[in-house]
């Protein structure tokens, strides 16, 4: 019997992978006008801009594709003179958005980590080994899971949900 889940493959989002340590990590709070996750797996949202905590001094930041020009242009001035970096990911990933009562166990299927609500509610995140490949995998409510992938995995991921579904 399926899932209860559904797939879809979202259109394309501004994504933007942000680097610094903690000294550098204020130049990006302020251009972003809000600061960025500080402990493993959080999530922080301001409006449709989002940050994911993907690494000891990584965040992945989220946001319409229609932002992606003004977004850049400021988290890149920002750090311009200092030892951090913005760099423009958009294009290197997809965005698979899974919605449904089922979606952890079909993602259960793909990773070992616990994605139960007590452990992995909403505003969680994390990097981690998604079948057979990476992704980020981003708790957004209590219904709704976003995995990012990269591009050229799209048709094995596509693939692999739908039968990890049961379709």
């Amino acid at each position: 019997m399926p899932y209860d889940v559904a797939i879809s493959e979202e259109a394309v989002r501004c994504l933007i992978d942000v680097r610094a340590g903690a000294g550098e990590r204020g130049a990006f709070n302020a251009a972003l006008g809000f600061d960025l996750p500080d402990s493993a797996g959080r999530t922080v949202s301001a409006g449709t801009t989002s940050a994911l905590w993907i690494g000891p001094d990584e965040w992945l930041v989220v946001a319409p594709v229609d932002a992606e020009a003004a977004l850049f242009a400021r988290l890149d001035a920002a750090v311009a003179d200092r030892y951090a970096a913005a760099t423009l990911v958009s294009d290197a990933y997809v965005v698979f958005q899974l919605r449904g009562a089922e979606v952890a166990a079909v993602l259960g299927q793909a990773t070992g980590i616990d994605l139960h609500s007590s452990k992995f509610g909403p505003g969680r995140c994390a990097r981690t080994a998604f079948a057979k490949t990476a992704a980020v995998i981003h708790r957004v409510d209590d219904l709704t899971y976003d995995v990012y992938v990269e591009a050229s995995f799209r048709r094995y991921v596509r693939q692999w949900l739908a039968a990890a579904r049961g379709r």
